[in-house]
């Protein structure tokens, strides 16, 4: 499934699953967790996974919960956590889970973190939650159907022009190659866009292009699935446009793409030719 996932092709009325008060519920509950922990020295000090990666108590707690619940309620389904080993059981539908997205700020005491939860059938994503527990906002994606924040409607941004637009850059910092490349990315944006950002939190970067709060983000590899599924879900249903950096189709993890409100995306391309 790692290089499998792509975007929906198709975004009409379509049968999709119950599954989505099952997500939001889990995606609260794990939130709250969070927050119980956020002031917890005990939970929320860092430590090193890899070379590159952070994580802390919250995020196994977060992840073993979340496993938990959705083996016990589909024991079935296959399952895929940042924080776990890929669970591959033949079914067609497939949980991916990042328990807690942007995990150096939640350390920091940073408000920008999430949890992200989706459901792919036969890789392609359906269901979509990213909840952001420190604001209090749920965003939820069904395929096919609306894109909502809270329980309202969102739609990416109206505004057409670059030069007013503000952007994000999402990119792998300890990778000093994909540093120095999104630098001069950058610097290049800056020159035409009204502003560029980088949270430290890609999934909730994909819901504010989705609520219009960014009209575009570029993201670099290395990428994984759990940091974009929901997020890219969230961007399609709510009228945006994803593509790779050269406009076409993007195909997969192994390659990096823009998500923007599709009236700028082909500006950003021509910055980033």
């Amino acid at each position: 499934m790692n290089n499998r996932i792509h975007a929906p092709s198709e975004l009409q009325e379509c049968a999709v699953p119950p599954f989505k008060e099952f997500a939001i519920g889990l995606a609260m509950r794990s939130g709250m967790i969070l927050m119980r922990n956020f002031h917890d020295a005990s939970k929320t000090t860092a430590r090193k996974k890899s070379r590159h990666e952070l994580v802390c108590e919250s995020d196994g707690e977060v992840h073993e919960y979340i496993q938990y619940k959705v083996h016990e309620q589909y024991p079935n389904h296959n399952f895929i956590s940042e924080e776990g080993k890929q669970e591959d059981k033949g079914s067609r539908y497939t949980w991916v889970v990042d328990p807690l997205d942007g995990t150096l700020n939640y350390t920091i005491g940073n408000p920008f973190f999430t949890t992200s939860i989706t459901v792919l059938d036969n890789d392609e994503p359906i269901i979509g939650v990213v909840y952001a527990p420190f604001m209090g906002e749920m965003f939820v994606a069904e395929r096919g159907r609306s894109a909502r924040l809270n329980e309202r409607n969102i739609l990416v941004s109206t505004q057409s022009k670059l030069s007013n637009s503000v952007l994000s850059l999402s990119y792998f910092p300890r990778d000093r190659k994909s540093r120095l490349r999104f630098m001069k990315l950058g610097a290049r944006l800056e020159d035409h866009a009204r502003s560029i950002r980088h949270l430290g939190c890609t999934s909730l970067e994909l819901a504010y292009i989705a609520c219009g709060r960014l009209e575009g983000q570029i993201i670099s590899p290395p990428i994984r699935a759990w940091d974009i599924a929901a997020g890219m879900l969230l961007v399609q249903v709510a009228g945006g446009t994803i593509t790779n950096f050269s406009g076409k189709p993007w195909r997969g993890l192994h390659e990096g793409f823009v998500a923007s409100n599709g009236k700028v995306h082909k500006q950003i391309l021509r910055v980033l030719k």
